[in-house]
């Protein structure tokens, strides 16, 4: 039973994966876009504002989500968390506090903390998900950490290339993108 509900998830969380890096794209574009001036005046006026709305609650859910379901994927699911996962955890499990009291009000300065945050999380998965591709490297050596579990190695891969750590990736850059245009609603 648990391995059918760890399928699902995967499988759940591998589109949604997918979805968030397209999402984290629009967005990353649309800031630029407002920073250089070059929006159309109806996107500024209704989607942006849109989006201003729920960005803090939207970047809070999404760190909520990835601190359940990394703590889902060891506590249940029994996949032992490597040197890097934790890191990654370190990075994104405070966030889930900051930006929760964040939302709740609506203290729209707090991507001055949340973002360093956030960028080192991905930082730190993008290293890490390099590392599961190129496994040879001898730099890092997570099994001498204390680590039993090897980061290189993959408990999920999906569609070819949607592993653990690229989860994390999409999962901070979508929170980035979302502090990004974080602003208060005029």
């Amino acid at each position: 039973m648990i391995e059918n509900l760890t399928n699902i998830l995967t499988d759940f969380l591998a589109i949604s994966t997918l979805i968030g890096l397209i999402v984290s794209i629009f967005l990353i574009i649309l800031f630029f876009l407002k920073k250089t001036k070059k929006l159309p005046s109806f996107t500024e006026t209704s989607l942006l504002k849109n989006i201003t709305k729920v960005s803090l609650p939207s970047a809070w859910f999404i760190s909520a989500i990835s601190m359940v379901t990394s703590l889902y994927y060891s506590e249940v699911a029994g996949y032992e968390a490597c040197t890097f996962c934790w890191y990654e955890r370190i990075a994104m499990y405070p966030l889930v506090i900051i930006l929760g009291i964040a939302s709740w009000r609506d203290d729209f300065k707090i991507k001055i903390y949340a973002l360093p945050i956030a960028t080192l999380g991905m930082l730190i998965s993008i290293y890490h998900y390099q590392l599961q591709l190129f496994p040879n490297q001898s730099a890092v050596s997570c099994n001498s950490s204390g680590s039993s579990v090897s980061c290189t190695g993959t408990w999920i891969l999906e569609f070819g290339f949607i592993s653990i750590p690229f989860m994390a990736f999409t999962g901070f850059l979508l929170i980035i993108s979302l502090l990004l245009l974080t602003d208060r609603i005029r």
